[in-house]
């Protein structure tokens, strides 16, 4: 076992940490076992912290477990933030209004260089709000629901007023609330591949989802998401023959995107990428 170097720590826990005098509240251990790579880590309580963390797992067909953090988190119904993306680029795939490559006008203020023309793969890693509701808007009416409801993302169909504050709210779910078991549920039929009618639109979906990795070997997915003080990254990594699902959730004010990107690729004993 080897310690992961300090660019595997989420920048606020250890800031916490470092404060409060209470050691390292992420302790990353790589190890490899008949050629598979395990990635534990370990997370002590910070007394006083105002974050809440839980990260959630499954390797392959083994069961789910919660590898760090607070178990009750996990069942914690939270905003899905843009992590309800991923359920419209899939919707429309499988309508077949849109693919990877499609040019949407962007304008919004954190996409660099906006406004600016984006493909449908970038507007998904950029988390371009106006791309995804103008996508909304290429469906036929009533779509976006029905794919929902039989996605088991929010656990059913939408209430009738999910989007009762105007149309530009679907892009981070409306009023749907979701707990992280039910985001890791999504992320396993999509790793899975039991989500996408067909193996073009689970391809489609993954040229989407993809994330950068440093290593040729381990192939990396996901989405992330931040609303309301609350923080997101899900995703799943496969190297080989092997999958793993992962599925961070970071709560409370300090929480930043940076943080659940680096406990996320902390699974994969990887440095996270650069962040626009």
């Amino acid at each position: 076992m080897i310690s992961a170097q300090k660019h595997l720590l989420p920048r606020v826990l250890r800031a916490r940490s470092a404060r409060q005098g209470t050691g390292k509240p992420w302790t990353p251990l790589a190890r490899r076992r008949g050629g598979v790579l395990l990635f534990l880590i370990s997370f002590f309580p910070i007394v006083a912290s105002a974050l809440e963390l839980v990260v959630l797992e499954t390797v392959t067909n083994a069961p789910t477990r919660v590898v760090a953090g607070d178990a009750k988190l996990a069942g914690v119904a939270l905003t899905p933030a843009s992590t309800f993306k991923m359920v419209i680029a899939w919707s429309a795939f499988e309508a077949g209004v849109a693919n990877p490559s499609s040019s949407f006008r962007v304008t919004d203020a954190h996409v660099p260089g906006a406004p600016r023309a984006l493909t449908l793969a970038d507007a998904m890693f950029y988390s371009s709000n106006d791309a995804f509701v103008e996508l909304v808007g290429r469906l036929p009416k009533g779509r976006l629901e029905e794919d929902l409801a039989r996605s088991g993302f929010a656990g059913g169909p939408p209430p009738k007023d999910w989007l009762k504050r105007g149309k530009s709210e679907v892009a981070h779910g409306g009023s749907l609330r979701v707990t992280p078991r039910q985001e890791h549920a999504f992320i396993l039929r999509l790793m899975r591949g039991e989500l996408a009618s067909s193996a073009a639109v689970h391809a489609q979906l993954l040229e989407c989802l993809a994330w950068p990795s440093q290593d040729s070997r381990i192939k990396l997915y996901g989405k992330t998401g931040g609303m309301d003080g609350v923080r997101w990254f899900n995703g799943f990594g496969v190297e080989g023959k092997v999958s793993r699902a992962v599925t961070v959730l970071l709560r409370g004010d300090d929480a930043t995107r940076a943080d659940v990107v680096a406990a996320f690729y902390a699974r994969f004993g990887l440095p996270p990428p650069k962040l626009p």
